[in-house]
Order: C-alpha cells, then structure tokens, then sequence
C-alpha cells in the first residue's frame, strides 16, 4: 500500500491524470483484497473520472468491473448488474475480448446468485467461446468449473462430469 500511497504526489505534481487513475485502481484492487470495500469503492470512484480526462476507456472499463465485483460481493446485484453493463461496450470498443469474457463471467455469477439459471449459462457459454478464441486455458477452466458448479446445483451431475 506504502508504494502505490508515495506514488500518488509524484504524478499529481507531473499532472499525470493517467498515471494516477492507475494507482488508485490499484488501491482498489488491494483495498478490496483485503476486504476494505468502502475504501475500495472510494479508490474506484475517485479513477473514474481520471479516466475519462485521459481518454482511457479500457481503464474505466476495469475499474466499472472491479465496482461490479465489489457490489456484486455486497449482494448490491442491480448496482453490479449496471457496472457490468456499462464496462462491457467500452471492452468491446477496445477490442479486448478477455476483458469482456471476464465480464461475461461475472455477470454468469451475478444471475447464478439470482438462481437465473438460464442466464447464467448463456452469460458463461458466452465467456467461454472467447476464453476458447483467445487460447486462454485458465479463462476457460475458470467457465467449466462454473458451468459444473451450475450443472450441480440442479443435480445434473453427468451434465456437470462433461
């Protein structure tokens, strides 16, 4: 935290507004961590705007899911729902298709929590294909194990053994 903390003033002085949306992202990230999520919250929502200054749309679109992630931890799924909404087009838009997978995959759990059953396996099937179409095996066993998580949970058990 130290580091990231002693970083701040240094681009505050260069008026590195990128530079220092990325620390406050990553505050964030640490903050939630370690389960500080009013303090996360405030490290997200003070990059936002810096973000937007700098032009920078794939980082307000990490810091939108990183919200969506902490909401979605409170149980807030309508305030998570919208932050996933909101950063999936700006990953489109940047052309990161892991980034949307791992919203695809976030918004999977958002409607499992729901018991949206239907959802949650098309949200999942969706990160999936792209997971498959960026040869990323940690994405793609991340999914299967959700979908297997999902299959059990309705008792599909040689559903969840494919």
């Amino acid at each position: 935290r130290q580091h990231f903390e002693n970083a701040l003033p240094l681009y505050e002085a260069n008026c590195d507004q990128l530079g220092k949306a990325n620390v406050l992202q990553s505050l964030g990230d640490l903050e939630l961590r370690l389960d500080n999520v009013d303090l996360a919250r405030q490290h997200f929502e003070n990059a936002l705007p810096l973000y937007e200054v700098a032009s920078f749309q794939l980082g307000k679109a990490n810091v939108l899911h990183s919200l969506g992630d902490l909401e979605l931890r409170l149980g807030n799924v309508d305030l998570a729902r919208q932050h996933f909404e909101n950063a999936l087009p700006l990953y489109e838009a940047a052309c990161d298709q892991l980034g949307k997978a791992q919203v695809l995959l976030s918004l999977g759990d958002l409607e499992c929590r729901l018991d949206n059953v239907d959802l949650a396996r098309q949200h999942f099937e969706n990160a999936l294909n792209l997971f498959e179409a960026a040869c990323d095996k940690l994405g793609k066993g991340n999914v299967l194990h959700r979908l297997g998580d999902l299959e059990l949970s309705l008792n599909n058990v040689d559903a969840a053994r494919q």
